[in-house]
């Protein structure tokens, strides 16, 4: 089937709107950039109020070993911890995509809205382009906003000082326009990925977030003095992970199975009497008026003999045939559960 881009755009509108309604998830996808950015403001504050101070000098040697003594201590440690921060930085287009992408997919299954999805013409490449775009154009246009603000804040407390502008610079520009788009597709892909197998959304933002240890532990040797970061290096690393975007591409196209997921989350006994509703209580039934009673899962009449023949089709052990779900609130014997 070819692939339709009003399909996906359409799939995109409906998250973006489901995503403004959420506002617990918008406050918690603004909490990493704003530590983001004040922190690194008040690191090159500390470090420009006195340069002179001999502990600067001795961090400025440990990291560089044949720094002339002209250099000015404090200056020198701002440029290389704004080097090296924004390897720190990158953790947000990737964390911020894994947070809506685990809710789009993941969260869908748990509040039963992804059956008329997949029940839809739309192919799974559809789907994954319009979920992924609902993912990435958030997660681009907060690092985009962060990166507005460190570059003013930085440049606000180091003007006094230093009398010049800081950010944004060559490194940072390329970074944040090139390889932190790369990065987000990254995180969103990680996310379609493991929310397409497990069934929960928190599940899959924690399976997801093991995926960013690796970033973790590169900030952390650089801020360790053993790699050197510049643009060098970090074109390497956007180039890496181009190539693994186009692998996470395949295989969530692939992996998204439609039929998979319909016949486990909409016909599993589990989605069948969730779908009934938490409120609804128990009354007891004859056999034999509920030997149809299966919109979802039908396995045909004929008493307990059949109601377990569809409850093996539908994957699993059901409730005894002998109980039924009721819409007036009460049970059989008039106590509300």
């Amino acid at each position: 089937m070819a692939f339709r881009p009003k399909r996906a755009l359409a799939i995109f509108w409906k998250d973006a709107l489901d995503l403004k309604k959420n506002k617990g998830l918008l406050l918690s996808m603004l909490a990493l950039p704003a530590v983001l950015v004040v922190v690194p403001t008040l690191v090159v504050y500390a470090y420009l109020q006195n340069p002179n101070d001999p502990s600067l000098r001795t961090m400025a040697v440990y990291y560089d070993p044949a720094l002339p003594l002209s250099v000015n201590a404090g200056r020198f440690l701002v440029e290389k911890t704004l080097a090296d921060w924004f390897g720190l930085f990158l953790i947000m287009p990737v964390f911020v995509p894994m947070l809506i992408s685990s809710q789009s997919v993941a969260g869908e299954k748990e509040r039963r809205t992804i059956e008329p999805l997949l029940a839809s013409p739309a192919t799974a490449a559809e789907i994954f382009f319009g979920k992924s775009l609902a993912s990435l154009v958030p997660a681009v246009g907060i690092t985009w906003g962060a990166f507005a603000a460190l570059c003013l804040l930085v440049d606000v407390v180091a003007w006094p000082k230093v009398h010049e502008l800081l950010l944004p610079n060559g490194l940072w520009l390329f970074g944040v326009g090139v390889i932190a788009p790369l990065f987000a597709f990254f995180g969103n892909g990680v996310a379609v990925l493991v929310s397409a197998r497990v069934a929960e959304a928190r599940l899959a933002q924690q399976f997801s977030a093991l995926f960013v240890l690796p970033l973790i532990g590169l900030v952390g040797s650089q801020l360790a003095g053993l790699l050197r970061a510049g643009v060098l290096y970090y074109a390497i690393q956007g180039g890496v992970i181009a190539l693994v975007d186009l692998g996470l591409v395949f295989a969530s196209i692939r992996l998204f199975d439609r039929e998979r997921l319909i016949s486990k989350w909409v016909c599993s006994p589990r989605a069948f009497w969730k779908s009934e509703g938490p409120a609804a209580p128990l009354v007891k039934a004859e056999p034999r008026a509920l030997s149809d009673a299966s919109p979802r899962c039908a396995g045909g009449s004929g008493g307990r003999s059949s109601n377990r023949r569809s409850r093996s089709r539908c994957g699993g052990p059901g409730r005894p045939a002998r109980w039924r779900r009721s819409r007036s609130g009460r049970s059989s014997t008039g106590r509300r559960r």
